[in-house]
């Protein structure tokens, strides 16, 4: 596999390049999770665009000046989505593309097996090592009741355990129960304490 999320961030986690980021180097790092949470009928992933805008514009212009280009920006989108629900009156056949993240959930096949789930939830351990470093503090350590020997990264950059931390409380909230959520989806395979995965899936 190539690209996964350690590769992507290994200037943040790799302690010899962790030391030549300077103190005015990266203040921050936020997360936006691609998480369907069990029973929810999709993921939050447009919501958390919405709450960064909101939170980048109102650090910028301030909260009032946010709020109503927020407004503005929402009354824009409906005009648009009516403009094309008259059009799609005449073109009732005419093809529609969905948010590649609302075609992927919809999915009702996996493309892999259970046994292939695990083996590839175990190549990814650090992946899922370092989603429970951006979990932060207190929140990481409450995922060891249910993978045992998962520990959040060492020596990573403190930016990594405040990914949530940005918008209100509410907002980061809702994005540390998304990594929580992720973390609790593969729980059973990242636990090695369980065996091997193929004694995992026979088990169940």
């Amino acid at each position: 596999l190539r690209n996964i999320l350690t590769q992507w961030l290994d200037f943040l986690i790799d302690p010899r390049l962790v030391e030549n980021i300077n103190d005015d180097g990266i203040q921050q790092l936020i997360v936006l999770p691609l998480e369907k949470r069990p029973g929810a009928n999709e993921t939050l992933f447009e919501k958390h665009i919405d709450n960064l805008r909101h939170h980048l514009l109102s650090k910028r212009y301030g909260m009032d000046a946010s709020n109503e280009m927020m407004r503005l920006a929402q009354e824009r989108k409906l005009e648009k989505e009516e403009i094309l629900r008259r059009k799609m009156k005449d073109k009732p056949k005419l093809e529609t593309h969905l948010h590649s993240s609302t075609k992927f959930y919809n999915s009702t096949k996996s493309i892999l097996t259970k046994l292939g789930e695990c083996c590839l939830a175990r190549y990814l351990t650090d992946d899922y090592r370092l989603i429970q470093s951006m979990l932060g503090g207190d929140e990481a350590s409450k995922t060891d009741f249910a993978i045992a020997g998962l520990d959040p990264l060492d020596d990573a950059h403190p930016v990594i355990q405040k990914a949530c931390v940005w918008g209100n409380e509410e907002q980061m909230q809702s994005c540390r129960d998304d990594l929580m959520s992720i973390l609790m989806r593969r729980a059973k395979y990242l636990n090695e304490s369980k065996g091997s995965c193929s004694a995992i899936i026979n088990a169940e």
